[in-house]
């Protein structure tokens, strides 16, 4: 039977300079835990969950029948007993983990609020078998209608976050993956926001148009589509680029 005490879609924000923790857009928590579930079939696989917030993921998991589950959260309160839990700060290095390694990395609508990606990532690294799988998770800022606005106002929305550190472009992602180690299995995204349902009037009106403008002008179409950005990673070997060295 299915847990309904933890709800995706809560917001928690964190005082100070810790990141935010505990939002799960719930398109994007269904969407991650699809992705996974085709590739990790096995039960007993090592989970880790990073910035779990109160563990609505976690939770998810372990209804789906995992079982070896661990979480990263520093800020909120975490509510699911059968994980094991590490509290630290995930902007800096992870040695609350020591030589710890996983066969799954999880982190969802995290990456933006972190002060480093290329740390980030690299600590994911250090902790993911190399047969293992990450998913990383983050709002998408090339979506069709951010465009827009970018557009009207000259400002990414997202960035209007209080807690949102760092806008992550695909091409951002590139270039963090091949100097951290991982190779990009997949990219997907959640969901069209522009093939929702709307309950209004001017919703129903305005997202067909804007659909019909969005396929006139978008040659490539899937990196305007969706409200979040998923990959799938697989560790490989890091192409961390060097500068010739300086003659003069």
């Amino acid at each position: 039977m299915k847990s309904n005490t933890i709800k995706a879609g809560s917001r928690t924000y964190s005082g100070g300079i810790n990141m935010m923790a505990g939002y799960y857009s719930a398109f994007t928590h269904a969407r991650v835990y699809e992705e996974l579930e085709k590739r990790c079939a096995y039960r007993d696989l090592d989970i880790l969950d990073v910035g779990a917030g109160h563990g609505a993921f976690t939770q998810r998991l372990l209804d789906g029948g995992y079982t070896h589950l661990y979480a990263i959260e520093g800020y909120c309160e975490f509510q699911v007993p059968e994980a094991t839990l590490f509290k630290m700060n995930l902007n800096e290095d992870w040695d609350l983990l020591h030589d710890q390694q996983f066969d799954v990395v999880v982190a969802i609508e995290i990456i933006e609020h972190i002060e480093n990606p290329f740390h980030f990532l690299r600590q994911i690294r250090a902790h993911v078998k190399d047969n293992g799988y990450v998913f990383i998770s983050t709002p998408n800022p090339l979506n069709f209608m951010d465009r827009l606005r970018i557009l009207r106002t000259g400002h990414l929305s997202m960035m209007e976050h209080p807690d949102h550190r760092v806008p992550v472009f695909p091409d951002n992602m590139n270039k963090y993956c091949q100097e951290c180690g991982f190779e990009i299995e997949a990219q997907t995204y959640d969901i069209d926001m522009l093939a929702t349902h709307s309950a209004t009037l001017k919703g129903k009106l305005f997202k067909p148009v804007m659909r019909m403008i969005r396929s006139l002008v978008v040659k490539n179409g899937e990196s305007l589509v969706g409200n979040s950005n998923i990959w799938v990673l697989r560790p490989g070997e890091s192409q961390r680029y060097t500068p010739p060295e300086f003659e003069g």
